[in-house]
């Protein structure tokens, strides 16, 4: 049985405010993202390389898989607390679309990736908290993944 351990651990994250888009923020520094929960794809098996493997970490954080995957060890999607940020202000985050990440194998694609909740509004003391949850892809037709680990950063924006 082919053992894979798939985790997006770590994420890069720049503050933007208003006019200074596209700019890290550094004069505001109190805000802070913590992460309570990395987004982690669990230790997948395959059935065939022949067929996609497929597994969708869900909003509520619960997950789906296609006939092609056995589950070993489950996903979780990754949750995070803002602190430090303007009171009771709305904000978003934005992020590729998809990326890869790679391990002994072929790579695999993350995309369907989205944030939750649907509107994000920091609370009186300036914090607040989200989730981030994604879809994962392997190749298949016949694309090798060798036992081991997968992983890869990506980088999220928050905009006040």
């Amino acid at each position: 049985m082919m053992k894979l351990f798939l985790t997006c651990k770590t994420v890069h994250i720049f503050f933007i405010l208003g006019l200074f888009l596209f700019m890290p923020l550094n004069a505001n520094a109190q805000v802070v993202v913590t992460e309570t929960q990395p987004l982690s794809f669990g230790v997948l098996s395959f059935v065939s390389f022949n067929d996609t493997l497929s597994v969708n970490i869900l909003d509520n954080g619960s997950f789906t898989s296609n006939a092609n995957t056995i589950v070993l060890t489950p996903p979780t999607r990754g949750e995070f607390t803002l602190t430090g940020g303007p009171a009771s202000t709305a904000y978003t985050i934005t992020f590729s679309p998809s990326f890869t990440i790679s391990g002994p194998g072929a790579d695999f694609t993350i995309d369907n990736i989205r944030t939750q909740p649907a509107s994000l509004v920091t609370d009186a003391l300036g914090a607040d908290d989200f989730t981030i949850a994604a879809r994962i892809t392997s190749l298949g037709g016949g694309q090798i993944y060798n036992n081991g680990a997968y992983n890869n950063t990506f980088d999220i924006v928050i905009s006040f």
